[in-house]
């Protein structure tokens, strides 16, 4: 899940959050709602003591949310993704997103 401000990203993994779905959210954590601050990568990291563990950890959560320009974390930067949804796209610029899309197979 992409979209181009932390806003937009937040309001969209707290909706999941109620609805029972983990997540992996990324960015800097001082741009992260409250609520969502235990699922930011900084706290996993924090929670994981080998870099084997790290890497298990990251790759465990089916839904990542981050701004498109918060994509080049290197908790996703060997992955893909089924879906790639971009929240805000009349907002974000194509060059903006490319690293986002080139995650998933399908976007929307």
């Amino acid at each position: 899940l992409v979209a181009y401000t932390n806003s937009a990203v937040d309001t969209i993994l707290l909706k999941l959050q109620k609805e029972g779905q983990d997540f992996l959210r990324l960015g800097r954590k001082e741009r992260v709602r409250a609520e969502l601050l235990s699922n930011t990568s900084e706290e996993v990291a924090r929670r994981c003591s080998t870099p084997t563990m790290l890497s298990d950890c990251y790759n465990s959560y089916l839904v990542v949310g981050s701004t498109c320009l918060g994509v080049d974390h290197a908790a996703i930067v060997n992955r893909q993704f089924d879906w790639c949804v971009l929240d805000e796209a009349s907002q974000a610029l194509l060059p903006s997103v490319l690293s986002s899309l080139l995650l998933a197979k399908r976007f929307i």
